[in-house]
């Protein structure tokens, strides 16, 4: 089998990178446009007027057996050796995650001194390899010159590689929502349009079974009495072949969005009023990165296949049948073989998720421009999924100084893959640059390698300028008191004399001041049709409203327009009699054994559960379908489905929407009697419905 495919970095590139991007330089105060990658909210209050990213460019590798160092670091990366070190390690499982990770041109700038926006470009590729078995792999490379025959495999893990590339272009808006002084709060979003390039994966699940090897040369290394899954596609352009031309017309696309808040608290603020001034004693960073998912449409030259494997105790499936071959000949050589059964489906499309992460940041201001920061990423990308990528869940301390022009970032890290790295980073100017894990390549052996390079340029905030008052002196020389022109300090148009907040601008209907907020919800009475009452700003500074008058807020009340109870989360409580029809429609729904066609006698009750849903709109219907034990827990788990699906399939040709029936299947995991006795398992095989608003 080819190497990229348990090693699909040579796919995209021999430049990868990995957890998170920019480590170090991504704490500082003067990241300008690139700050909305890390936190949307960013932006808003920046201590630049506008900013020009102009590239940037993060690369290196990491896992959980290789260890290289800086004197070794080119060789070790060599796609020749690379997977040596990795199958050779002293582990029998290995895994790895990488990605490239690309900051285009992007520009930023302030609107007013509470609102700013940008407009943004960024390409990347990520890879996870997960959990893969060092000696299935050396099998299939004919590398088992210290691999012991017989060799039983009991995985259970799900070993997977999925590589993923794609593009994304954001307009981002952040703004401040709340500024006391003291405590200072900001928000931003990003949206995206995101330019799926290729999706390619390798899913290996719960393999069982044995590999063995020939008696007589050239002993040839085959696996038997093996049963499992295994999953493989590809998806959008491919790389090996591609023009750049192929790569930019995004054929898969879709839509992302990034959201945060930061808040700040401000203690000195008397003595830091300027925009251009650091003013935080403390912050505090939250934003959820990466939501959505780009739509590929399958075509000719794309796959998404999903097989059972099965090889009887009698037979013998060679590994070298896979060995140098790519993914479309190995799709086609599972199609022609006993051993293995498609299950696809012929779905004309399938999703890939974005690596969502959760990411929060505590920064201290030590002291003048000395700052340390201590963040946080998580992921929230489900790992069951063939195709997701997903970034390692990762910790990071980062004790810097911060100047205007000079920065100086130490970034110590630890993350679930290859565990603690230290790092340097450099921003003098329009130049950034640095590494996640130089001091560990320097120092000792480091399972991890990163470096990152960019360049941007920008306008800082500068202090304003005080213009010393002009004396006049008279045209005679006679004696005379000289009255120096009246002073307006905060340039609001009303001169000190007259200025109650003579340091602070504000207008004239308030005696200099500022517009107050007498409720402190962060809407000024001007704006506020609540003035005493605290509010949101969606509501124009009043609370949430209650429409139906039932107790409940609208956000909270699921039927906002008719009065319920709580305890149904605003909707009116549901009959005892709706719900006996509902449970007797569920214990009298009948499928022909072994099947999920629904018999003749089900339709009675059926028709009157349809009736029901077709007169109160409002209702919506959870069906659950759980079998017996009888026979394999994945083919139960396909009938449980099935079953559940076919009754929504009855009510939605009854005219009820699809949307509001929920069907899930349960296998043979949720008995309610004992599967020992016949009438256990008559009770076990049933379908459950429950109706909610």
């Amino acid at each position: 089998m080819k190497r990229y495919l348990f090693l699909l970095t040579i796919i995209f590139t021999n430049a990868i990178t990995f957890a998170q991007s920019y480590n170090g330089y991504r704490s500082s105060n003067y990241t300008g446009v690139n700050g909305v990658f890390f936190n949307p909210a960013n932006i808003a209050d920046s201590r630049y007027r506008w900013n020009v990213n102009l590239f940037g460019v993060n690369a290196g590798v990491a896992n959980n057996t290789a260890t290289f160092n800086l004197k070794t670091i080119s060789s070790t990366l060599n796609s020749e050796n690379l997977d040596s070190i990795l199958l050779n390690g002293n582990k029998d499982k290995f895994s790895a995650a990488a990605n490239i990770d690309i900051l285009g041109p992007s520009f930023m700038f302030n609107a007013t001194n509470r609102l700013s926006f940008a407009l943004t470009t960024r390409f990347r590729t990520l890879v996870n390899a997960e959990d893969i078995d060092t000696k299935l792999i050396k099998s299939i490379n004919d590398n088992t010159d210290d691999v012991a025959f017989p060799y039983s495999i009991n995985s259970t893990n799900n070993q997977k590689i999925i590589g993923n590339g794609f593009a994304d272009i954001g307009l981002s808006a952040a703004m401040v929502l709340h500024n006391s002084r003291q405590n200072f709060l900001k928000a931003g979003i990003s949206v995206k349009y995101l330019g799926g390039v290729s999706n390619n994966f390798i899913n290996i699940n719960n393999i069982q079974g044995t590999i063995n090897e020939e008696a007589l040369p050239p002993n040839d290394v085959f696996l038997t009495n093996a049963n499992g899954r295994v999953a493989l596609g590809h998806g959008g352009v491919d790389l090996e072949n591609a023009k750049m031309k192929d790569i930019l017309e995004f054929k898969s696309n879709g839509v992302g969005a990034d959201i945060g808040f930061v808040y700040e608290y401000r203690p000195d603020y008397e003595n830091k009023k300027e925009q251009y001034d650091n003013k935080y004693k403390l912050k505090v960073g939250l934003a959820l990165l990466d939501l959505g998912a780009i739509k590929y449409v399958k075509s000719p030259d794309q796959y998404n296949a999903d097989y059972t494997v099965s090889v009887p105790a009698q037979s013998k499936l060679y590994l070298k049948d896979f060995e140098d071959k790519d993914y479309e000949e190995i799709k086609k050589y599972m199609d022609n073989s006993p051993f293995f059964t498609n299950n696809s489906t012929n779905n004309n499309s399938y999703s890939v998720s974005l690596p969502t992460i959760l990411q929060g940041n505590i920064d201290y201001n030590i002291a003048d421009n000395f700052y340390a920061d201590l963040s946080g990423q998580f992921s929230m990308t489900k790992k069951t999924g063939n195709t997701n990528s997903y970034y390692p869940t990762s910790v990071t301390l980062t004790p810097r100084y911060d100047g205007k022009i000079f920065g100086v970032y130490l970034p110590l890290n630890y993350n679930s893959l290859s565990s603690f790295n230290a790092g340097l980073g450099l921003r003098a100017g329009p130049l950034y640059m640095g590494s996640g894990s130089i001091i560990n390549t320097l120092v000792s052996n480091s399972k991890q390698a990163d470096f990152y390079i960019g360049l941007h340029v920008g306008i800082l905030h500068k202090p304003k300028r005080i213009v010393e008052p002009q004396i006049e002196l008279p045209p005679t020389p006679v004696d005379t008191v000289i009255i120096p022109t009246i002073v307006d300090s905060d340039n609001d148009g009303i001169n000190d004399d007259q200025d109650k907040c003579p340091f602070v601008p504000g207008t004239e209907k308030y005696n200099g001041c500022p517009v107050p907020d007498t409720d402190n919800d962060g809407i000024n009475d001007d704006d506020d049709k609540c003035p005493t009452v605290q509010g949101l700003a969606k509501y124009n500074g009043c609370p949430v409203p209650d429409s139906d008058n039932d107790g409940i807020n609208d956000e909270e009340d699921r039927c906002p327009l008719v009065a319920g109870i709580r305890a149904n989360f605003g909707c009116p409580e549901i009959k005892e009699e709706i719900i006996k029809k509902v449970n007797y429609a569920a214990s009298h729904l009948l499928f022909a054994t072994g099947k999920s066609k629904i018999l003749p006698a089900s339709y009675p009750s059926l028709n009157v559960l349809a009736a029901i849903l077709e007169t109160d709109k409002t209702l919506k219907l959870n069906i659950d379908g759980h079998t017996d034990n009888v026979g394999k827990p994945d083919m139960n788990q396909l009938l449980s489905e099935a079953r559940a699906n076919a009754a929504k399939e009855y009510l939605v040709k009854k005219g009820i929407e699809a949307e509001r029936i929920i069907t899930t299947g349960y296998g043979d995991t949720n008995p309610v009697a004992d599967n020992k006795t016949k009438a256990g398992k008559t009770k076990n095989r049933r379908i459950e419905m429950k109706v909610s608003n």
